[in-house]
């Protein structure tokens, strides 16, 4: 889905949105990515996004930024609140060439004894 213009997005942004059925959410928030620089700014999720998404059913939710919170949160609201509503993150994900619509999404971490995260392979598929 595309929120590309937004800078925090939450419930308000999403509500306009038909997330029938929706399970996995990905959100292009930019149109441009340079993974090769890491940016100044980033377009986070508010606080209210995990009650939001678990009340659709949603349990994952992507992001071609790297961090659902702000570079400089030392609060980490957004993971917090995610995390609460039994939501999974990815982060950093390459939308840039990605039209919204539905897709397959194939998502390889690797096993990291006594992590909390890890790094992964993702595959987008048009269904």
């Amino acid at each position: 889905m595309s929120v590309v213009g937004a800078t925090e997005i939450g419930r308000e942004e999403l509500e306009g949105f038909d997330l029938t059925g929706v399970e996995r959410l990905l959100l292009k928030t930019t149109n441009t990515a340079s993974p090769e620089k890491f940016p100044d700014r980033i377009n986070t999720l508010k606080e209210n996004i995990g009650p939001f998404l678990k009340e659709k059913g949603i349990y994952l939710i992507g992001t071609d930024q790297p961090s659902v919170d702000g570079i400089e949160s030392k609060e980490l609201l957004a993971h917090h609140s995610l995390f609460n509503n039994d939501v999974f993150i990815i982060e950093n994900l390459l939308l840039e060439k990605v039209e919204p619509g539905d897709y397959d999404l194939i998502a390889l971490p690797l096993k990291i004894e006594g992590a909390d995260g890890s790094p992964i392979r993702a595959v987008l598929r048009k269904v």
